[in-house]
């Protein structure tokens, strides 16, 4: 008679799939950000600050800062799912209220800027 022992390990882990597309939310938040306000940075130059001639400008702008926090929503929660196990919207309640707010107000917002 003999006796087989089976063991079975589980991993609570990510995948590596999922640990390259956490760490891309991240990249794409700081490169994004950074982009976003230099084209900021850019549109408020004095060339470009006779809005009269250029009403375009505005949406422009809004379009730039609603495009920064929209990154931050999406991104950053996916990144700190994956990566520390939690979700900003879970640490309680304003947050979940503010950041559910923000995550689709802001991607709507930029949407409907760029089609007006």
């Amino acid at each position: 008679m003999s006796s087989v022992n089976t063991t079975s390990i589980t991993t609570t882990e990510p995948s590596r799939a999922a640990l390259i597309a956490a760490h891309y939310s991240l990249a794409l938040v700081i490169v994004g950000t950074l982009l976003n306000i230099l084209t900021f940075i850019v549109l408020c130059r004095s060339t470009f600050r006779n809005t009269k001639t250029r009403p375009t400008l505005h949406y422009m702008r809004a379009m730039a800062i609603f495009d920064i926090l929209m990154l931050y929503g999406w991104n950053i929660d996916h990144y700190l799912a994956t990566m520390h196990g939690f979700t900003i919207q879970k640490l309680n309640i304003p947050f979940c209220r503010f950041f559910s707010f923000l995550n689709y107000f802001a991607g709507q917002s930029s949407a409907w800027l760029r089609v007006f």
